[in-house]
């Protein structure tokens, strides 16, 4: 249980008073689950060493952007168990190493798991005029005032209305994975190997990355306009080396390590077709990840989390909305208008898209699809029976689905 998060140092003896009296209830109600609280040095100006009175009510202590502290702490305070309680998604390596090279840090927890409304922008970036990528770190030592949040300082400047969403979830809105999430795959050995592309740089610019940002880069090699523009192409893998080939013609391989944090760079100039990642080990290949350039969008693909619901108001069913060409491939960069029809026992509870700047009404029956998908959420009411979902948009294959809706057996 967490008694706390970033809670204001002072100069009297509130703080650990009150902490003591919240660990002591705690125990109480609930003795066999453990005691933390994220701390965070911004909120100490006098110095991180006052945070052991802090630290003592604790049985884990939660560094918040504190991976800095961990070795130092521990030679001072063996005994202490540590836990990154928020780390930056663009520092996933750093925070993630250390819980893999020594016992006494357990894990790390990212802000943000998912996107959320407000704080906006906050995972952002922004072209500016120079060239490269340049992460906006938080200042050394900075001092802020009980009254100034930390993001009116960092943040503002990297996104305005009509942005609404954070843009630091390692998933977004509408529960897909973004790009750091397909690294964060690779550090935690949910995969092998996976590749972002970089969009296009605009001629004259760079890229300001937010501390809790991510470059501009998607899974995704439809680049229309790029035709021969160089893109720069990472490839995420353990294995010791990876190839690169476009088109079955091998752009590059190279050897990796831990050392480059298992990001392999290459630059490809552009052309469509299919551009392959292959993980190697001792020449041999142990997995591959393929991005093909789709074709013109030509229906609307619908796809349930699950077929059968309960007939429960409480209950709903997310249903993702694909843009999809003949063969049957998501078209990644299709903006395309979805008018939804539902029959049936259920309603449509809301829809929407994972665009930070689509500020729409959740509550219309017409949504636009962002990098291809969009989402519906559906209702069921209280009885048996089937409900049916139709999208329609104009000159494109319709998608239908059907639902089925059940009481749930005692």
């Amino acid at each position: 249980w967490s008694i706390g998060n970033e809670i204001y140092a002072r100069s009297d003896t509130s703080l650990v008073r009150i902490g003591k009296q919240l660990a002591g209830r705690v125990r109480e109600l609930d003795p066999s689950r453990v005691v933390t609280q994220a701390l965070t040095e911004f909120l100490y100006p006098e110095g991180w060493d006052k945070t052991e009175p802090a630290f003592t009510l604790l049985d884990v202590g939660g560094y918040n952007y504190g991976q800095n502290n961990y070795e130092p702490d521990h030679v001072k305070h063996p005994e202490r168990v540590i836990y990154a309680s928020e780390s930056y998604p663009i520092k996933a390596f750093e925070y993630w190493k250390p819980v893999e090279e020594h016992p006494w840090i357990i894990g790390d927890f990212v802000w943000s798991a998912m996107d959320y409304l407000g704080e906006v922008g906050i995972g952002g970036s922004k072209y500016v005029p120079g060239s490269g990528s340049k992460t906006l770190e938080i200042p050394a030592g900075l001092k802020i005032p009980r009254s100034v949040h930390i993001f009116d300082r960092q943040v503002k400047a990297v996104s305005a209305w009509p942005s609404f969403v954070s843009g630091c979830g390692d998933i977004d809105i509408t529960g897909e994975k973004k790009p750091q999430m397909l690294y964060r795959d690779i550090l935690w050995n949910n995969s092998k190997i996976e590749i972002n592309v970089h969009a296009p740089f605009p001629e004259g610019k760079g890229e300001n990355i937010n501390i809790w940002g991510w470059p501009d880069e998607l899974p995704c090699w439809n680049w229309k306009g790029s035709e021969g523009k160089t893109l720069q192409v990472r490839v995420f893998t353990k294995a010791s080396n990876v190839r690169l080939e476009l088109n079955g013609k091998v752009v590059g391989e190279k050897t990796l390590s831990a050392g480059d944090k298992y990001i392999a760079v290459f630059e490809v100039p552009y052309q469509p077709g299919e551009l392959k990642a292959i993980a190697l080990e001792n020449g041999k290949e142990v997995a591959n990840k393929v991005l093909k350039t789709s074709g013109e969008v030509t229906g609307i693909r619908l796809k349930a989390d699950r077929s059968t619901i309960h007939a429960d108001r409480n209950d709903l069913s997310f249903i993702t909305i694909e843009a999809v060409d003949k063969e049957g491939l998501l078209v990644p960069d299709a903006a395309i208008k979805v008018k939804l029809t539902i029959t049936g026992n259920g309603e449509l509870a809301a829809t929407g898209n994972a665009d930070p700047k689509d500020m729409e009404s959740v509550n219309k029956p017409v949504v636009k699809t962002y990098r291809g998908r969009a989402q519906a959420i559906v209702r069921p009411f209280a009885e048996n029976g089937t409900i049916k979902l139709i999208a329609d948009s104009q000159g494109l294959k319709s998608g239908e689905l059907t639902l089925q809706v059940q009481s749930v057996s005692h």
